[in-house]
């Protein structure tokens, strides 16, 4: 997927490689939303790359999940773990959601493979 000219899935794939010593070792998911978002910061110049922004403007972020049958719309706040963004606007281009699966699943992935 390329998102401005930007492969991201090189990216990050490049990131799991670096970062496969940590990633194995089971560090947190804000460790790796930190690393993340190091990695991708030179490849996005006019944009900011924050991890754990809540904001859209000056209101806090919200999504729209659902719709009942009688037309309401249900939000909920929207914490992502690394997004590409413009600040105190609603420009965003790319959220991640980071998640480090326990020991247990990555040993029965290697396993398996």
């Amino acid at each position: 997927m390329k998102i401005e000219g930007i492969d991201v899935e090189k990216s990050l794939y490049d990131f799991i490689q670096e970062q496969s010593d940590a990633l194995q070792n089971n560090i947190s998911e804000q460790a790796i939303s930190h690393q993340l978002a190091t990695k991708l910061t030179p490849y996005f110049p006019g944009w900011t790359i924050d991890c754990k922004y809540d904001r859209e403007g000056n209101d806090i972020k919200k999504l729209m999940y659902a719709i009942s049958p009688k037309g309401h719309i249900f939000q909920r706040e929207v914490v992502p773990d690394v997004i590409i963004h413009r600040r105190i606007t609603t420009e965003n281009l790319l959220a991640i959601e980071v998640k480090n699966p326990p020991i247990e699943k990555q040993a029965s992935k290697i396993i398996q493979n």
